[in-house]
């Protein structure tokens, strides 16, 4: 995960994978992130594995964001893997840009 903070927003780029081995490390470290500034863009175009777990993570933690007047943005920039996780875990409109 690398953070990089612009005019008071913060870009985090995942790499790797986001699964139930390592999603309550990564909300953690997202959650804190959100705690300290007011809109967080989460790049996870590097995933090279995302599971059901770890969908339902970034949109738990988006409706969060939501629910405490902050905004999460979530940007795919056309990695299929991420794109099938998503389609095949039934949610939609998790994702800002594909």
């Amino acid at each position: 995960m690398t953070e990089s903070l612009i005019n008071n927003d913060k870009l985090v780029e995942l790499n790797g994978y986001l699964t139930s081995i390592n999603v309550s490390e990564v909300q953690k470290d997202l959650e804190m992130a959100l705690s300290q500034i007011s809109k967080l863009t989460i790049d996870i175009t590097g995933l090279n594995k995302l599971d059901v777990v770890g969908v339902f993570m970034l949109l738990i933690l988006k409706n969060k964001a939501i629910t405490n007047g902050k905004n999460i943005v979530i940007l795919n920039n056309g990695n299929e893997v991420v794109t099938q996780a998503i389609k095949n875990s039934g949610i939609k409109n998790i994702v800002d840009v594909i």
